[in-house]
């Protein structure tokens, strides 16, 4: 059985005529990545899972008018709430740095949820002053949790995101800040219009493990907070972690110092990243 997820984003409000432009090479991209990236760049079954949108801009850019459809192979998935900060009655989206910020000074961002299937986040920028600055590399500009229930199997690349056109206005294009609307490429790969956007998807590994290591606190990155819980919980009777496992970072079946001088050396000294 596969569930199929759309989201879109939609514009506000477009003042200016968006011509079809295919090229070779666009100055936008835009990808997905779960929890992270990395080895986790991968769904996990049984918990929550942080889609990420990114986006790489080599021009300011106006506005962005951008779908994407989900599927699962392993069965069903939802949206979790409440996350983020958008729509107000049910938040799902969250919004990340000047990345999506820079539409808010403005005219704003609205987002429309309509669970299971769509959810529809739009803006634009009328002014200079507000465009969305070049990044130089994909930034997180927006993300959103997921869950695949527990019981579900795994499935290698069994979970895709295509990019796709939305009816009736929500065509895979962005706006640069000469008013030019043109068609992203998707993780690299080219579009050849903004009705037809034939990128390939990009599909993910659905893995049955619920943990990662060096995920003490259980959000689905490791950071220095990682650390204090794991000092916490080894050294001063702090709270379990949710999945011990998580904290045999170095997978080794125990839990001591070494497990505390594994972390430091990957967050500090760009040491190997804990064992899958």
């Amino acid at each position: 059985m596969k569930i199929i997820c759309r989201i879109g984003f939609l514009v506000l409000a477009l003042v200016v005529s968006l011509s079809a432009i295919a090229s070779a090479y666009q100055p936008v991209d835009v990808s997905i990545r779960f929890n992270g990236g990395g080895s986790h760049n991968k769904v996990y079954v049984g918990r929550d899972n942080i889609m990420e949108i990114l986006v790489r801009n080599d021009v300011a850019v106006r506005a962005f008018i951008i779908g994407f459809q989900c599927t699962s192979s392993s069965g069903s998935f939802s949206w979790v709430t409440p996350y983020g900060t958008k729509p107000v009655g049910t938040p799902c989206v969250k919004e990340h740095g000047d990345v999506i910020g820079a539409f808010d000074y403005t005219d704003g961002i609205a987002t429309y949820l309509h669970l299971p299937d769509t959810i529809l986040v739009g803006g634009v920028a009328n002014t200079r002053p507000y465009y969305l600055p070049p990044h130089a590399n994909s930034t997180v500009f927006a993300s959103m949790k997921l869950r695949i229930p527990a019981g579900q199997t795994a499935s290698p690349s069994g979970f895709c995101v295509d990019n796709i056109f939305v009816p009736p206005a929500g065509a895979w294009k962005v706006v640069d800040g000469g008013n030019t609307g043109f068609p992203p490429t998707f993780n690299g790969q080219e579009n050849t219009s903004t009705g037809i956007p034939d990128a390939p998807p990009m599909c993910f590994d659905i893995v049955s493990q619920s943990f990662i290591r060096g995920d003490a606190d259980d959000n689905m990155k490791i950071d220095l907070a990682d650390l204090t819980r794991l000092l916490q919980y080894m050294f001063y009777d702090g709270p379990a972690p949710k999945y011990p496992e998580s904290a045999d970072v170095n997978s080794d079946g125990r839990l001591n110092i070494a497990d505390v001088i594994f972390l430091i050396r990957y967050l500090a000294l760009g040491g190997p990243e804990p064992a899958w």
